[in-house]
């Protein structure tokens, strides 16, 4: 009996200093962060789908890219719920499937916003993700700001023979990760 009140005791005891040594840790951390959350973020609303899924036709010149590629359309909306935060906003390509003979140097993608490309490559050494757009700060002063994106996917020709590309399938998931942190 006295073994296990003693036990208690200390449990209580070293319970004790736990607790108070980590209200003080927490009340005297400094941070070089200033960063709040928010409920509201940009919002993101795709024209077709974030979900792509492609079978590929026939090569195209790279000057007919906007006319010809397969397009995916989004828009991000900022809204007055921003007001007094920067934005940091990272678009990816994730959960990606291609098949292998689609991995070489002219199946290509361009990321456009508001009619500037702002991201062109291809998938010669693509894994499961891609990060189209890193993550980029934006203040924002205006409300409502809308950007609108385009993603276009296509064979580019190259002049050769690219029937072993035609009819393979590439799938992935348009990924937009965004953080609002309060501005300083």
């Amino acid at each position: 009996m006295i073994l296990i009140l003693s036990i208690t005791i200390t449990v209580i005891v070293i319970g004790a200093f736990g607790v108070s040594y980590g209200y003080y840790a927490y009340t005297s951390a400094n941070t070089l962060f200033n960063v709040s959350t928010i409920k509201a973020l940009p919002t993101i609303t795709y024209a077709q789908s974030s979900n792509l899924s492609e079978t590929v036709g026939i090569p195209i010149t790279e000057d007919n890219y906007e006319t010809e590629a397969s397009k995916s359309q989004f828009t991000i909306t900022y809204g007055s719920n921003l007001s007094g935060y920067d934005v940091a906003i990272k678009i990816s390509l994730t959960n990606i499937t291609i098949d292998s003979a689609l991995k070489n140097s002219y199946f290509r993608y361009k990321l456009v916003r508001d009619s500037t490309v702002i991201a062109s490559g291809n998938f010669s050494s693509v894994g499961s993700s891609l990060v189209l757009q890193s993550a980029e700060k934006k203040s924002i002063t205006t409300y409502p700001t809308v950007e609108n994106y385009i993603l276009y996917i296509y064979v580019a020709e190259s002049g050769s023979e690219q029937n072993d590309m035609l009819g393979k399938n590439f799938s992935a998931k348009i990924t937009i990760d965004t953080v609002a942190v309060k501005k300083s």
